[in-house]
């Protein structure tokens, strides 16, 4: 069966959210640090 248009998102969206804020956090500290080296 395919997912329904409105339970797909509320799946989707909120792994996509923590998928963007693990990104944001590994690579902001690496910056930062480059930074800090540099």
């Amino acid at each position: 069966m395919e997912p329904s248009p409105t339970q797909y998102p509320e799946t989707a969206l909120p792994s996509l959210a923590i998928y963007v804020r693990r990104l944001i956090t590994q690579t902001s500290p690496a910056r930062a640090s480059l930074r800090n080296v540099a």
